[in-house]
């Protein structure tokens, strides 16, 4: 009889601890687990803060590359604007001026004005006057200049020499060491230093509208 109580007193001891060690190990698992799953949720939003940071930084990085780009795109804009303004200005300018400087009887007058200007100005009247016109302008104001012109400037004893060596519409006249040059090149330079303060003002008006916008 004591025999037995014992052997049961034993199993009841052994399955009482059995199950007060597997509520430990259960608690003890429990807890890993919770632990490991916290550490799962924060590394996954550590990650995910990790993805939105990159993804708000290569947002801002090709926001800015943007605006670069926009930027010099805008002043590619504006420097072809008037680089076009420009040229289409020259052209402008250089039809009327070449056609007006080809004119026989336009060219008669202005040179035989600059020409008599320089001879009543030559106080000794010993100054060779030297007039560089094109090769096709030669022939139509050959006689004339040997003539009138030479006749204009018999006051003096300087004379009247033709050279026909200029590539372009218009003349050139040397007196003692000074030359006025009056061809389409010129002439089409100091018309568009007149232009140009006009045209800085429409591309810099442009651009603030551009801006505004």
């Amino acid at each position: 009889m004591g025999n037995t109580d014992t052997i049961e007193s034993f199993v009841s001891k052994l399955k009482t601890e059995g199950v007060e060690q597997g509520k430990k190990e259960a608690a003890q698992l429990s807890s890993q687990a919770e632990q490991q799953a916290a550490q799962v949720v924060a590394d996954a939003r550590a990650q995910a803060d990790k993805i939105i940071a990159d993804a708000r930084a290569e947002a801002e990085r090709i926001l800015s590359r943007g605006r670069t780009e926009l930027e010099l795109a805008s002043r590619d804009s504006v420097l072809k604007l008037r680089e076009s303004l420009v040229k289409a200005t020259e052209l402008v300018l250089t039809r009327p001026v070449d056609a007006q400087l080809k004119e026989a009887q336009f060219l008669k007058d202005l040179i035989q004005t600059i020409v008599l200007r320089y001879v009543e100005a030559d106080l000794q009247g010993s100054s060779s006057v030297k007039i560089n016109i094109s090769p096709e302008m030669q022939k139509q104001l050959s006689d004339w200049a040997v003539g009138k012109l030479r006749t204009a400037a018999q006051s003096g004893s300087g004379g009247i020499d033709l050279q026909q060596n200029l590539r372009q519409a218009g003349f050139e006249v040397s007196v003692r060491g000074a030359t006025v040059e009056i061809t389409t090149a010129s002439v089409v330079e100091t018309l568009m230093q007149l232009v140009g303060p006009s045209l800085r003002q429409i591309l810099s008006q442009a651009n603030q509208k551009r801006e505004s916008k």
